[in-house]
Parts: C-alpha cells; structure tokens; sequence
C-alpha cells in the first residue's frame, strides 16, 4: 500500500510539473506578443500617420503653387493698354472712306454733283479749292452725248498720322476704281490711293485735302 501510494505521489508531482511548464510558456509568449509586438505596430501606425500628414501637405504646397501660377498669368493676359484715341481714329477712318468713295464717283452725266455734295465736310480752304475746280472741270469737261464715269470703292485705309491735340490727321484710303467709257460695258478697273488730311475746326474734324497719287 505504502508504495503505490507513493508513485500516486510521484505522477501528481510530474502532472504539476507539466503543468507548471506549460503555464510559464504561456505567460512567456503572453508577454512577447503583448510588449514586443505592440510597438512595432505603434511604429508601423506613426509612419502611415506621418505619411499622410506629408501627402496632404505636399498637395497643398501643389494646389497652392497652382492657384498663385493661374492668378500671375490672368493678371498678365487682361493687361491690355488702352489706346485713348481709338474712338477718333474710328470715326475718322469712316469719314475718310465716306469722302474718298463719293468725290472719286462721278460722271459727266452728274455735273460734279458728287463734289458739290461734300462741301459740309471741308474746310474753308479745301471749299476754296473746290469751287475752282468745279469751274474749271465744268468747262472743259467732254460733252455729255458720250458717257464718261468713274466709280471708287475703298478696300482698305492706313493711318498715317494723328496728332489729336494738334488737331491734324492723315489717312491713305486704297481704292478700286472703275472708268467706263461710252457705256458700263466698256471700262477697266485700276487701283489708286487717295491721300485724305483732316484738320481740326472749332473741334469738328473735318477734310483739309483730297489727293490722288
């Protein structure tokens, strides 16, 4: 009896003991997933945060890069200077085309009506002038059984000079011109440019001289 009790004694112990070992494995792999596994976490979770922090700034250093790069080149675009004498040199190349179309249309059918007509444009000096050519070209003029007309169309207009304060101003007026002889049928078409200055009176602009060239 004494000795079975004995091994009885001798498994319980082993049983613990097994037991016991089992425990401290336990505990040992507790503690190494708890406070070894943890910080490498902590660390993996710091750097996504840090990363994105520097995304996130980077995008914005970009956007805000962006918006100032739009914001210098809108500025420079609708910089556009202002010509104070665009309205006058408009209105003045209109008047130029006006006058040259009509006092280079005319046949000897309409009795220079064409010059007649444009008195209220000129000058007292270019009135002047009209009125002796109007003389002269009536009396020398072919008779009017024979049919002779010229009729101008302006094409294009160049700016020679504009002195606003001064009150002068030069236009060239490029037209096409057609003379017909005899009847419509019978003309030729040529090109020439008329030379037409502007002076100012009494701050009404208006033609100083008409040249042909």
């Amino acid at each position: 009896m004494k000795k079975s009790a004995t091994n009885q004694e001798q498994g319980l112990s082993k049983i613990i003991i097994v037991i016991g070992i089992v425990l401290v494995l336990l505990a040992l792999a507790f503690v190494y997933f708890f406070y070894y596994r943890q910080p490498t976490n902590t660390n993996n979770d710091n750097a996504n945060t840090n990363q994105a922090v520097a995304n996130r700034n980077l995008n914005i250093n970009q956007n805000t890069n962006t918006a100032v790069i739009n914001v210098n080149t809108n500025a420079n675009t609708n910089a556009v200077p202002v010509d104070p004498d665009a309205k006058l040199k408009t209105e003045l190349r209109n008047l130029a085309i006006n006058f040259t179309e009509v006092f280079g249309s005319y046949s000897n059918q309409s009795d220079f009506g064409n010059i007649a007509s444009l008195k209220t444009f000129m000058t007292d000096d270019m009135k002047e002038w009209a009125d002796d050519y109007l003389i002269s070209a009536r009396a020398n003029q072919p008779a009017a059984e024979v049919y002779y007309g010229i009729s101008t169309k302006a094409i294009s207009t160049t700016l020679q000079e504009l002195n606003a304060d001064g009150g002068s101003a030069e236009f060239v007026v490029t037209c096409q011109r057609k003379e017909s002889t005899g009847s419509v049928a019978n003309s030729r078409i040529f090109y020439q440019d008329n030379l037409i200055k502007f002076a100012k009176v009494k701050e009404v602009w208006k033609i100083d001289g008409s040249f042909w060239q």
